[in-house]
């Protein structure tokens, strides 16, 4: 059975943005060099910084413009955030160097409310700055806006299987990890242990094992302060495996 248009569309551009967020984190761990007059860039690191912004903004782009049936796991917001800057990075470079350190620190996390923060697509504004007593360092109000991923029931996504057991098993889609209980596994699989535990058909024509490729359906979120986990099911149509390594 094929997958209809619209679904196979959604899922092509959640899977793209949740890959985006392992390629920021990346991105922000190899390209920033200290040097004697302050944070600078690499040429490499600013052609990937380019190449990511496009994407996003493209990305973005298509997450406000199109309108599709059911939910939506991406959001384009505006947060407001307060920065404290050490006094090394003012002059004339002080703008940027905000900017870069607000990258830094909120690309990547998680907040209960709002979901993991995919990547800042604009600053609106940036307030006077307050001087801290005795630190010297430099509180600045910053409203900008960013992408953001939060997983809802009934959502429908691709993740990687990344541990099997008796119990069931556990995948991840981008920066949530998903549970998949053996009670919302079709009842024609059961579960093989070994050195590779898995989840096997009777004729083994289909098998879940470790960095296999599922598609599934959130039944259930829990929310904490900095952190958001799920409950998925296999036990619908057009659910199941998509790609399995052992296979290839």
């Amino acid at each position: 059975m094929k997958i209809p248009v619209m679904m196979e569309a959604n899922l092509t551009m959640k899977k793209a943005i949740c890959r985006m967020i392992h390629l920021r984190r990346s991105i922000w761990t190899t390209s920033f060099l200290l040097g004697r007059g302050g944070e600078r860039f690499t040429l490499e690191c600013i052609l990937l910084r380019i190449l990511v912004t496009k994407t996003m903004i493209a990305a973005t782009a298509m997450l406000e413009t199109r309108k599709v049936q059911g939910a939506t796991m991406f959001f384009h917001i505006v947060l407001e955030r307060n920065m404290q800057l050490h006094p090394r990075h003012f002059g004339r470079n002080l703008r940027e160097n905000l900017v870069s350190k607000l990258m830094k620190d909120v690309e990547g996390t998680c907040s209960g409310r709002h979901g993991f923060v995919v990547a800042i697509t604009g600053i609106e504004n940036i307030g006077k700055g307050l001087i801290s007593d005795g630190t010297g360092f430099v509180t600045f109000p910053v409203k900008y806006q960013c992408v953001v991923f939060r997983p809802f029931k009934g959502e429908i996504l691709e993740a990687i299987v990344t541990m099997v057991n008796k119990m069931g098993f556990f995948a991840e889609a981008g920066p949530v990890q998903i549970f998949v209980s053996n009670h919302l596994i079709p009842d024609d699989m059961e579960f093989q242990s070994g050195d590779m535990p898995n989840y096997t058909t009777s004729d083994g024509s289909v098998k879940i094992q470790k960095d296999s490729e599922v598609r599934l359906k959130i039944i259930g979120t829990r929310v904490d302060a900095t952190e958001i986990f799920c409950i998925g099911t296999i036990k619908d149509d057009f659910l199941g495996v998509i790609n399995d390594p052992a296979a290839a």
